[in-house]
């Protein structure tokens, strides 16, 4: 006799204690937070894949309210169940983008929905560090974000948090986060004051956005701006981007910020370049489209895993450090 085997009852299991401390009444439904996660795991339009990131709550006035200069579209209604998820899900995705989420919230017997945004400029706090625990006041939410291919988040106000696989390959993803915080406040170690602070917390929010959209990416942090020998097979910057020039010109005029757009392009389309990107600890890009010999090794995996371990030898010789990600979404980070 044949048995049937379906995810959504293990799903159920794993996400059920964290949907109900989040406290969020006719809105807390398992059911509704499980299709999310299923359709977010693997979201296309058009054939393009979608990082698609929403938001249940019961208080959107409130939720938005901590946000500096946000606000709201609604874009219809659905019934509070799977079937009204979908609609919904269907109808936002597409605008999910840059600055924009997907919100979700109780109307008279239905379920609203639209999106809200973040102020998108780009040296205000991020969303994600603005909405750590209590940063939301008295606005509750389930947050549901797709961080990799095959990975989802779902997160409370309250700090609590799951990410579930929908593969095999789980290292490093959940800590993805922490590695590229780590790796930016390295590549602004050498700045001061104000301005370092400043640099760290937009080249998080810049490289975040990048890395998500990339197929993987290898970062080296040199200590300044000059290249190793071992990366000299590159395409060097003359001169070196410097981002904290770029994020102090906005600080004193927002006239500036169209060149820090401009700038944000070329990072874009050097992170999706073939090889490594190089910063220094100052957080100037120095070159992209870096490599490195490779070496024998028994390293399991392509050229990026290869390569990456190649950095990693050259950590204290050249290289302060070394991130890797795969195009799952998986992260590393080597560092002396």
């Amino acid at each position: 006799m044949s048995e049937s085997i379906t995810l959504r009852s293990h799903l159920t299991g794993a996400l059920n204690d964290l949907v109900e401390s989040a406290d969020l009444g006719v809105l807390g439904k398992c059911s509704v937070v499980c299709e999310l996660v299923s359709l977010f795991v693997d979201y296309q339009e058009e054939g393009a894949s979608l990082f698609l990131d929403a938001f249940l709550t019961d208080n959107l006035a409130g939720l938005t309210a901590t946000i500096p200069d946000s606000g709201y579209l609604k874009l219809g209604d659905a019934t509070c169940d799977e079937a009204g998820v979908r609609k919904a899900v269907k109808k936002a995705a597409p605008l999910v983008r840059g600055c924009w989420k997907m919100y979700l919230t109780p109307h008279s017997q239905e379920l609203e929905f639209g999106l809200f945004r973040d102020s998108a400029h780009p040296l205000n706090v991020p969303i994600d560090l603005a909405l750590q625990t209590g940063g939301a006041g008295a606005a509750k939410f389930i947050r549901v974000t797709r961080l990799a291919q095959d990975s989802v988040r779902v997160s409370t106000n309250g700090g609590k948090q799951t990410i579930v696989h929908f593969t095999n390959e789980r290292d490093g993803v959940a800590d993805a986060g922490e590695s590229l915080g780590a790796m930016c406040k390295l590549a602004c170690s050498a700045l001061e004051g104000k301005s370092a602070q400043t640099t760290e917390t937009y080249l998080a929010s810049l490289l975040s956005s990048a890395l998500r959209a990339s197929h993987g990416a290898l970062i080296a942090i040199v200590p300044s701006l000059k290249i190793p020998k071992f990366l000299n097979d590159c395409t060097p910057l003359a001169p070196a981007i410097s981002l904290s020039a770029a994020v102090e010109s906005v600080r004193n005029s927002s006239d500036s910020l169209p060149q820090l757009h401009a700038l944000e392009s070329l990072v874009y389309g050097m992170l999706s370049c073939d090889g490594i990107v190089v910063i220094d600890t100052k957080a100037n890009i120095v070159a992209y489209n870096a490599f490195i010999k490779l070496e024998a090794s028994n390293v399991v995996g392509g050229a990026r895993k290869r390569a990456y371990q190649g950095l990693c030898n050259k950590i204290g010789k050249g290289l302060v450090a070394a991130y890797y990600q795969s195009q799952d979404g998986a992260t590393d980070l080597k560092k002396s």
